[in-house]
C-alpha cells in the first residue's frame, strides 16, 4: 500500500525570510524546506506584486525581496506585471539559488498588502510552527502555536469526508476572531466551502 502524505499548511512568510532562512533538504518522509524562526517553512504564502515575467514563471517582490516563481505543474497565470498576487507553493534551492514551485495564484486588492503586514508582524513573535494537538476530542492551542494552522487542524480532524461544519469549528477553536482566520484561509486558498457553512481542507 502506497505510503499517503499529508498535505503542508501555506505559512504565512516574506520573501526576505525565504531568501536568509537555512535550507533543510527532505529526508523523503519528512518535507524539504526553509528553516527561519518559526520553523521549517515547506509550502509558503507570500504575498507581492509581479515585477516580470517569462515562458516559465514569474518574479515576484514584497518588499522584503524579490524571487522566481516557476510554473511547473501550475498553470501559469494570465496577471499583468504590476499585479497584486496570492502565492502559495513550495520553496526549493538549486545550486544556492532559491525560488517557489506554484501551487496557486491569485489576484488580490491592494488592502491585502497591509493585512498580510500585520499578519506577519504578529506572527514575528510565535515560535516555532508546530502541529496542532488533541486532547479528548477537543483541539488545543499550545503556547506559540499559529493560529491558522489550529483551525486547520480542526477543520481536519472534524471532516468526515463531507467537510466540516464552520458552526463546529468555531466551537472548537479556542482564540481569538475564528470567522476572521477561516475567512483568511479561504481567502488564501488553504480551505475551500464545498457548501455554504462546510469547509474543507485543500488537498
Amino acid at each position: 500500500m502506497a505510503q499517503q502524505y499529508a498535505r503542508q499548511t501555506a505559512i504565512p512568510v516574506t520573501i526576505g525570510e525565504l531568501s536568509a532562512g537555512a535550507w533543510t533538504q527532505g529526508t523523503g518522509i519528512e518535507p524539504g524546506g526553509v528553516r527561519c524562526a518559526r520553523g521549517l517553512i515547506s509550502r509558503a504564502s507570500v504575498i507581492g506584486v509581479i515585477v516580470g515575467k517569462d515562458d516559465g514563471g514569474f518574479s515576484l517582490d514584497d518588499s522584503t525581496g524579490m524571487m522566481s516563481v516557476r510554473a511547473f505543474d501550475a498553470a501559469m497565470p494570465a496577471h499583468p506585471v504590476g499585479t497584486i498576487v496570492l502565492v502559495i507553493g513550495r520553496p526549493r534551492d538549486y545550486n544556492g539559488e532559491r525560488y517557489l514551485v506554484l501551487e496557486i495564484c491569485k489576484n488580490l486588492r491592494s488592502t491585502w498588502v497591509e493585512y498580510r503586514r500585520r499578519e506577519l508582524a504578529l506572527f514575528a513573535g510565535i515560535a516555532p510552527v508546530s502541529h496542532v494537538v488533541v486532547q479528548g476530542g477537543e483541539v488545543v492551542e499550545a503556547a506559540g502555536k499559529n493560529p491558522r494552522e489550529t483551525v486547520v487542524g480542526i477543520v481536519r480532524e472534524l471532516d468526515n469526508g463531507q467537510g466540516a461544519d464552520v458552526d463546529a469549528v468555531l466551537a472548537r477553536y479556542r482564540g481569538n476572531d475564528g470567522e476572521g482566520l477561516v475567512r483568511s484561509l479561504i481567502e488564501d486558498g488553504e480551505v475551500f466551502e464545498l457548501r455554504p457553512g462546510i469547509v474543507k481542507v485543500l488537498e
